[in-house]
């Protein structure tokens, strides 16, 4: 038996009539809701800076806190291939998502007389590094203290001929080592793969190695000499 209503209709229909309203209702607020959201969205994206929305996207969007959770970005730098690897530590080539690409293109509109005001600013705006991954939990106190004063002399450095640190990223479990990239890589595979250097090419190698020798010397970085002048450890831009 259906009820009725004061004015004969009966009740389920006038209810049901209610709830549909109700919902359309609901359904509108919403995407009046998720269109002021994108509205206000685009606003910001307008307002801010390059620095400032890649600052929020690694909070709040989900490629990137995907990217950071798997290990494929670390700050500002996407993580791409593995350059080379050790026993505590991997080097992988890193993207900067800001300058990705522009230095190449700035270096063609900057007349020759800039060349080399143009060498010392490469350094901030380097699309590509190298990024060396440590493990913490695989290092030692004595290796601890070793890296640590490595990485104070390397903050001392600046010259033309000595790769640049850039910055530290440390997280709870791995310390990243942002440093300059050389695409030319080691100078020993370089000889191992096309044979002995011609003699022009090795006294410029000698005079950079020399130039860089001295300025470790002034900065007071000696203590690393005697271990890292070998061609393992020398990197070539070209040659």
């Amino acid at each position: 038996m259906i009820s009725r209503s004061r004015y004969g209709g009966p009740r389920l229909f006038r209810t049901m009539t209610v709830s549909s309203s109700m919902a359309d209702s609901s359904s509108r607020e919403r995407e009046g809701e998720a269109e002021r959201k994108h509205i206000e969205q685009q606003h910001r994206e307008k307002s801010l800076t390059p620095f400032q929305r890649l600052s929020y996207d690694l909070s709040h969007d989900e490629r990137y806190l995907k990217e950071i959770t798997l290990g494929k970005r670390i700050g500002f730098y996407r993580i791409r291939g593995e350059l080379g690897s050790g026993n505590f530590c991997q080097v992988k080539m890193g993207i900067h998502s800001l300058t990705r690409g522009k230095n190449t293109r700035r270096s063609k509109n900057i007349a020759c007389g800039l060349r080399h005001i143009l060498n010392l600013l490469l350094p901030l705006l380097a699309d590509k590094v190298a990024i060396k991954i440590l493990d913490k939990t695989k290092l030692d106190q004595k290796t601890q203290r070793l890296l640590s004063r490595e990485i104070s002399s390397m903050e001392k450095l600046h010259h033309p001929n000595i790769i640049r640190l850039y910055e530290v990223i440390e997280t709870l479990s791995k310390l990243h080592i942002v440093m300059e990239y050389a695409p030319g890589g080691e100078l020993f595979a370089r000889i191992s793969n096309e044979g002995k250097l011609h003699e022009r090419t090795a006294r410029r190698i000698y005079a950079q190695v020399a130039s860089a020798v001295e300025h470790m010397v002034s900065r007071q970085c000696q203590i690393f000499l005697l271990n890292h002048i070998k061609a393992f450890n020398t990197c070539c831009n070209k040659l």
